[in-house]
């Protein structure tokens, strides 16, 4: 299992494919965005482009795709697509999630924002 997070590593990706041992193919969009200059927007089209284009490789190859996503209606496109492993949750975003909805239950009145965020 290997991590791609860069421009670079996706120009590579047909030649990583290819190298023994290699079994699946993690993509880290939010570094990815960065290397593309949208830092921060893993959910930019442009991002999105290369990111599901990545996934259709990495399956035509015979490997196991995966990702994180936190946003529920891009997650489920990923698994339409054959990522067999997504992270849906980081463990930051969800211990602040569940922080949030607590102090909502002891001081009501509270307004509760869920982190949507890539980290």
């Amino acid at each position: 299992m290997i991590q791609i997070e860069s421009v670079k590593g996706l120009e590579n990706l047909d030649e990583i494919l290819k190298v023994d041992g290699i079994d699946g193919v993690f993509i880290g969009a939010v570094d990815l965005s960065a290397t593309m200059g949208y830092q921060g927007n893993p959910n930019h089209p442009e991002v999105q482009k290369a990111v599901i284009d990545a996934i259709q490789r990495i399956r035509a190859a015979g490997k196991a795709a995966g990702i994180l996503s936190t946003q529920h209606d891009i997650t489920q496109k990923y698994l339409d697509l054959g990522a067999e492993f997504v992270a849906v949750g980081v463990d930051t975003s969800v211990l602040m999630n569940s922080l949030r909805e607590l102090l909502s239950k002891y001081k009501p009145g509270t307004e509760v924002v869920k982190s949507e965020g890539g980290y």
